[in-house]
C-alpha cells in the first residue's frame, strides 16, 4: 500500500487533518521495516559466503585437516562475538543478519567436522544437535525472518528424526498412529510455546514462528485427506492416532482463547471448524476399507480453505483472506482435472470452472473491501 498516496486520500476526504497525516508518516518513518536494505545485506552475505565457498572447494583436497578446523573455530568464533557485540549495543538489523549467518554455519561446521573425522552418525543426530546449540542464537535475534528460518529448521531436524523412531514400530498401523500422534503433538506445542514464552519478549520472532507453524498446519491439514486419493486396506486403518488427534484438537479448542486472545469468537469459531474438518477427514477417510475417492478428498480441501477464509476476514485480515480465495479458486480448478476424464468432459468442467473463479472473483471485488470496512473496527488486523 502507498501510504503517502492514502494519507492524501483520507485527508481529502475529511477522514483526517493535516496534523494528524503528519503525525502517521512520523510515527511509519520512524518503524518502517528495511526490506530492501535487509534484501542487500542477506544478497551481499550470500554472495560472500558463496566466493568463500568457491575458493576453499577449488582447493579443498591440498587443505590439510587442522587447517580446516582452525579456519572453521576461528570464523566460529569471530562471528560470535560479533553477533553477541551487536545484541548487546541493540543493533536489530545487523544482529539480526549475523545470527541468519551463523546460523546456517554452524550446520556447515558440523558437516565439516563429520567430513574430517569420517563419522558415520545418522544425519538426524547432526540436526538435533545443530537445533539445540542454535536456540539461543534464535532468541538473540528479532527478525520475523529469522523466526521463520528457525521454525523451518527446527521442523526439519523434526521430519528427519521421526523416521528411525517410526522404524522401531513392526506394523504400517501402528507407525501411521505414532506419526500422526507425534505431528499434532508438535504443532500444538509449537503454538502453545510460541503465545507463551516467545510472544510476550521477541513479538517479531514469535510472528516469524507462527508464519512457519501455520504453513506447516497447512501441509498437515492437506495430509489428512490424502487418504481419500489412494486406495485404504485394513494393514492401513488408524485407531489410537485419531483418538490422539481428538483429544488434541478438543485440548486446542479449549485453548483457542488463549492461543488467539485478540481474535474475535467467530474468528476462533473458524479455526475450530478447520480442525474439526481436518480430523473428520482423516477419520472417515481411515476407519474404513474403500478405493480412492478424489472429489472427496477435493471437497474436503475446499471446506478447510473456507474455514480459514471466514477466520481470516472475521479477524480484520483481508491480505490472508485474499490468499486463500485465491487457493480456493486454484483448488477449485485442480478439482475438475481431479473428477473428469475425457478431453470433452475437462473441456466442460474447466469452463464451468473459470466460470465459477470468475464469479468468485466478482463477489471477492464486490464484498471483500465491505466486510473489510465492517470487521476492520472491531479486530484492527492488518491493511489490505
Amino acid at each position: 500500500m502507498d501510504l503517502s498516496k492514502k494519507l492524501a486520500e483520507w485527508v481529502e476526504a475529511g477522514l483526517i487533518d493535516g496534523e494528524a497525516r503528519a503525525r502517521i508518516e512520523a510515527h511509519e518513518g520512524a518503524h518502517r521495516r528495511p526490506l530492501m536494505l535487509y534484501a542487500m545485506l542477506g544478497l551481499g552475505a550470500f554472495t560472500v559466503g558463496l566466493g568463500i565457498i568457491s575458493v576453499v572447494a577449488a582447493n579443498w583436497a591440498d587443505v590439510p585437516d587442522r587447517v580446516k578446523l582452525a579456519v572453521d573455530l576461528v570464523l566460529a568464533a569471530g562471528l560470535g562475538a560479533a553477533t553477541f557485540e551487536t545484541a548487546r549495543r541493540g543493533k536489530l538489523l545487523a544482529t539480526d543478519v549475523l545470527a541468519v549467518v551463523y546460523y546456517l554455519f554452524t550446520l556447515a561446521s558440523i558437516a565439516l567436522i563429520g567430513q574430517v573425522y569420517q563419522l558415520t552418525a545418522p544425519s538426524y543426530q547432526a540436526l538435533l544437535l545443530w537445533s539445540a546449540v542454535t536456540a539461543p542464537l534464535a532468541w538473540l535475534g528479532h527478525s520475523r525472518w529469522l523466526g521463520l528460518l528457525w521454525c523451518g529448521g527446527l521442523s526439519l531436524t523434526y521430519v528427519v528424526s521421526l523416521e528411525p523412531v517410526l522404524d522401531l514400530v513392526p506394523r504400517n498401523a501402528m507407525r501411521a498412529d505414532l506419526g500422526v500422534t507425534l505431528a499434532g503433538g508438535f504443532l500444538l506445542a509449537g503454538f502453545a510455546a510460541t503465545r507463551g514464552l516467545v510472544a510476550p519478549r521477541k513479538p517479531l520472532l514469535a510472528r516469524g514462528i507462527h508464519t512457519g507453524l501455520m504453513m506447516q498446519l497447512l501441509v498437515a491439514a492437506a495430509a489428512c485427506t490424502a487418504p481419500w486419493y489412494e486406495r485404504i486396506n485394513e494393514r492401513e486403518l488408524l485407531s489410537v492416532g485419531l483418538v490422539a488427534l481428538g483429544a488434541m484438537g478438543l485440548l486446542a479448542h479449549r485453548m483457542l482463547p488463549w492461543l488467539m486472545h485478540d481474535a474475535t469468537g467467530r474468528a476462533r469459531g473458524g479455526v475450530a471448524a478447520f480442525l474439526g474438518i481436518a480430523w473428520l477427514s482423516l477419520s472417515a477417510g481411515t476407519l474404513f476399507e474403500h478405493e480412492s475417492v478424489e472429489a472427496a478428498g477435493g471437497l474436503l480441501q475446499l471446506a478447510m480453505l473456507g474455514a480459514l477464509a471466514w477466520t481470516a476476514i472475521q479477524s480484520g485480515r483481508v491480505r490472508t483472506f485474499n490468499a486463500l480465495t485465491g487457493l480456493i479458486a486454484l483448488r477449485i480448478l485442480i478439482t475438475y482435472f481431479e473428477i473428469f476424464g475425457s478431453m470433452l468432459e475437462t473441456g466442460m468442467g474447466m469452463i464451468t470452472g473459470g466460470m465459477l473463479t470468475l464469479l468468485m472473483a466478482w463477489l471477492w471485488r464486490r464484498k471483500s473491501p465491505e466486510l473489510a470496512r465492517q470487521l476492520g473496527g472491531e479486530s484492527g488486523g492488518e491493511a489490505s
